[in-house]
């Protein structure tokens, strides 16, 4: 059950990541222009919630969420947390080198007021995911080798 839930906030984690760069990114965005709206959500409320650091908050609670119950989990075994924590870090950073790549497309199919807002942020959001993607790729390989350090310690003792 602990390797089946390990994995589960795994994934969780990977799309709270994910999702915590965009929200970043429209942060930064909503501190320079007003947002338009979203399906019910007027564009007032939005930019405001989005350009606070409220937003910013809730988005870190939510990856902070699944990293601390991962490390919960497999408590009194960190070595046991390394390779979940690892690899979620590289799926999320390859998930924004894909992302990075697609933001142009992805930016064809959104509404014409976001195309708007957005019109001269595309190459910012490239350099912003790919920026964010090599710090968590580099953090995943710390976390590995680790792992693979201390699997090797604990095999040379064995």
């Amino acid at each position: 059950a602990r390797k089946l839930f390990s994995a589960l906030f795994s994934v969780v984690l990977v799309i709270t990541l994910v999702l915590l760069v965009l929200l970043l990114f429209l942060n930064a965005i909503a501190q320079l222009q007003p947002l338009p709206d979203v399906w019910a959500i007027p564009g007032e409320g939005l930019t405001a919630f989005m350009g606070s650091w409220v937003a910013i908050l809730v988005g870190a609670f939510c990856v902070a969420a699944p990293f601390a119950l991962i490390l919960a989990i497999n408590h009194g075994q960190l070595r046991e947390s390394l390779p979940y924590l690892g690899v979620s870090l590289a799926v999320a950073a390859v998930l924004l080198i894909v992302f990075g790549f697609a933001s142009g497309t992805i930016f064809s199919f959104l509404s014409f007021e976001w195309r708007g807002v957005l019109a001269g942020s595309i190459g910012a959001l490239h350099d912003f995911t790919f920026m964010v993607a090599t710090l968590l790729a580099a953090a995943a390989a710390i976390l590995l080798c680790v792992y693979s350090c201390m699997a090797v310690a604990k095999e040379a003792r064995a």
